[in-house]
């Protein structure tokens, strides 16, 4: 894959012809496989990932894919062009004579072409109850328990830990982020923690304010919509709301987000457990109390009455 990011990504025309197809299936069941598109590689970095039933963490190559439009070929893929290219006595350029427009397109112009060529689609990433929401017998629904029996009795200091799950969830994309400041526990309107997601270097980079909402929540009673639009009315232009919780979001919220293309973050209970895991590991600490009596040690400390707009100078 590494070898073939290289040809996938080169200025130069000779190699592209040389690149292999990535092709895509998915499968509903077991034994069935469906093609569901025609990619390129875009872009590839070492990651490291948790898998709890492998153990603990591991390092990974995260691949970056650009799913290109089929829409001339009626969304289908002629395998005589795969035919072809494993024939190693024809030329490269022969060999793509029977390939998508698409990848002809992208082929000869590279890079820049990707935009034009890639496919789109217009969908909602809804998640169900169950994918939000993991079973107690787990090791992420333990820890979930664990979480909100430490911050039911101190609900206010749960905002400390959601300003840790965001950085730790926003870094885990490979995107730079900035830890702020938590706000008093009372009077917040919306606004709970504050925080700074940096794109670009030097010249050419911006600076994104983060407004974060924090609710330790019955973790089987879904988020209200309400809170949600209490945070997004404080946005400004250019600002990115987060909301972490300990329960899970209906899907009606979760299109009404979509809809209204609310620029926020959702953080629901599992994904919540799943970045506390990672964290407690990283620190060394035996337990998922212990990891919490640390983080809430720290609150106090972090409370400040500055203007979210202030973490942009730091």
């Amino acid at each position: 894959m590494l070898r073939q990011f290289e040809l996938h990504t080169s200025p130069e025309k000779a190699k592209r012809e040389l690149a292999a197809p990535v092709l895509l299936f998915r499968s509903s069941k077991k034994g069935f496989k469906e093609f569901s598109g025609l990619a390129l590689i875009t872009g590839a970095r070492r990651v490291t990932q948790y898998s709890e039933k492998n153990g603990g963490f591991f390092t990974n190559y995260l691949f970056d894919l650009a799913v290109l439009s089929l829409t001339e070929e009626d969304e289908s893929l002629a395998m005589i062009w795969i035919q072809d290219r494993r024939d190693h006595a024809r030329e490269a350029k022969i060999a793509n004579a029977m390939a998508p427009k698409s990848w002809q397109q992208w082929v000869k112009y590279g890079s820049p072409e990707i935009e034009r060529v890639k496919r789109r689609v217009a969908r909602y990433h809804i998640l169900s109850k169950s994918n939000q929401v993991a079973s107690t017998n787990s090791g992420s629904g333990k820890t979930l328990e664990a979480i909100y029996r430490f911050y039911e009795p101190r609900r206010h200091r749960f905002e400390a830990l959601a300003s840790l799950a965001c950085e730790s969830m926003v870094r885990g994309t490979g995107a730079s982020y900035h830890r702020g400041w938590l706000t008093r526990g009372t009077g917040d309107g919306g606004l709970d923690f504050v925080g700074r997601i940096d794109i670009g270097e030097g010249l050419s980079s911006t600076k994104l304010v983060v407004l974060g909402q924090a609710k330790c929540e019955k973790i089987d009673s879904p988020t209200g919509g309400v809170h949600i639009a209490r945070t997004v009315a404080r946005l400004r232009r250019g600002w990115v709301g987060a909301y972490v919780t300990t329960s899970f979001f209906s899907e009606p919220v979760q299109r009404e987000v979509y809809e209204d293309q609310y620029p926020v973050l959702l953080l629901n209970g599992l994904s919540l457990a799943n970045e506390v895991t990672k964290l407690k590991l990283a620190s060394g600490l035996a337990s998922t109390e212990d990891f919490l009596e640390h983080v809430d040690a720290g609150y106090e400390e972090q409370i400040s009455n500055r203007r979210p707009e202030e973490v942009l100078w730091d």
